[in-house]
């Protein structure tokens, strides 16, 4: 393989994308646009989570765990069923993603150090998101039972004792945990890969429609000499964008 051929190849080739509109939008236009849509239109960020709450009990300790939901960025309370059927209309209409089902004796058994048990419908239809959902509600729930435990509000937790290490994570980058900066680095090297291999390919099949590729072939130019010399400038382009 020779650098001189490569380079003369590769020096034509950017000159007629710059020349050529077409191609030159398509260098610069698509990444942009493969970004937008990628990166910022297409969020996975799983928050502000709709819940419907059914509080059976109604008392202080009971709005006590509606308020860790409300008061996390994950959950939104939109509202509070008095029946059943109402909070299975708002999670069949698409309303509310999530349920919280308080039974009657909430308080009364958390006073006594019994068990106390809450139900946690989710709406199932996206298991993806639904099994991060529930993850947050467990999160949530466990949180509050150690704040219990600490305050010795339940005399069944207070009877364990606590672990003598507190672990808390600390995230140094991307501290808000959003997809968009972890996705859009990642999507530079994708979208490259793409637009060279898309551009490689318009400007091999245009050499053929003009009939100048017989020409090309006709030189001592070698095949690999032309793919390598013509996927060069389309990378260039590409990751000046």
């Amino acid at each position: 393989m020779s650098y001189r051929r490569t380079r003369a190849i590769c020096l034509k080739e950017l000159r007629h994308i710059v020349r050529d509109t077409r191609s030159l939008v398509a260098a610069l236009a698509l990444p942009l646009m493969f970004l937008t849509l990628f990166g910022y239109a297409l969020s996975l960020d799983v928050d502000h989570i709709p819940v419907m709450v059914r509080d059976s009990d109604g008392s202080a300790a009971s709005r006590d765990l509606v308020q860790q939901f409300s008061g996390s960025r994950y959950f939104d309370v939109i509202g509070v069923a008095t029946s059943d059927s109402e909070m299975e209309r708002a999670i069949d209409r698409g309303r509310a993603l999530m349920a919280i089902v308080i039974p009657r004796d909430y308080s009364r058994r958390l006073a006594s150090g019994r068990e106390t048990d809450v139900q946690i419908l989710v709406d199932g239809s996206d298991s993806n998101t639904a099994g991060i959902a529930l993850g947050y509600a467990n999160t949530v729930v466990a949180n509050y039972a150690l704040k219990l435990r600490a305050h010795g509000r339940s005399t069944t937790a207070s009877a364990h004792t606590g672990s003598p290490v507190d672990a808390q994570l600390r995230v140094w980058y991307n501290s808000s945990l959003e997809s968009k900066n972890y996705v859009v680095p990642g999507l530079l090297g994708v979208i490259l890969m793409i637009i060279s291999a898309l551009l490689t390919s318009l400007t091999i099949a245009r050499e053929w429609e003009m009939g100048t590729m017989e020409v090309l072939l006709s030189t001592p130019v070698r095949p690999g000499e032309i793919a390598l010399a013509r996927c060069s400038p389309t990378a260039s382009s590409g990751s000046s964008t």
